[in-house]
């Protein structure tokens, strides 16, 4: 079987972590590669609490750290990675990034319980922009 070029968007919680999952047994059967991608989003304002620009050093801080322990855990399965964080307003979105990726296979993690149907926000958006193959992965 051929490789296939495998994108993993990766998210906290129980989804997130079954896409890793998929993605090792993925790159296990085809020996593909996997580029992982966080998504930070940012807010202009914020009304209450730390300034914007403290709120959004910590969501990128938190987003980075999921980021790196899910390459770790890839590196570790001994899985080929390349790991990026997208940042709202300052990188290409992930509609973009994917279509651009030349990838076959694009991993999402489910934002509804496994006995419900699986959705992502971005799972319509990036089967309109990409040939790739939109996969959603529920949590366990």
């Amino acid at each position: 079987m051929a490789a296939v070029r495998t994108l993993l968007v990766i998210e906290p919680g129980r989804a997130g972590d079954a896409a890793v999952e998929e993605a090792c047994l993925q790159a296990w059967r085809t020996g593909s590669a996997v580029t992982l991608v966080a998504t930070a989003p940012l807010v202009a304002t914020v009304r209450c609490g730390p300034a914007g620009d403290e709120y959004n050093g910590a969501v990128i801080d938190a987003v980075t750290r999921d980021l790196v322990r899910a390459c770790e855990r890839l590196e570790t399965a001994g899985v080929e990675v390349d790991c990026s964080v997208l940042i709202d307003g300052c990188d290409p979105p992930l509609e973009e990034f994917a279509a651009t990726g030349d990838f076959e296979l694009i991993l999402l993690p489910s934002r509804r319980p496994r006995w419900w149907q699986a959705r992502h926000p971005s799972a319509r958006r990036l089967t309109g922009k990409t040939q790739a193959e939109v996969r959603l992965v529920a949590g366990h």
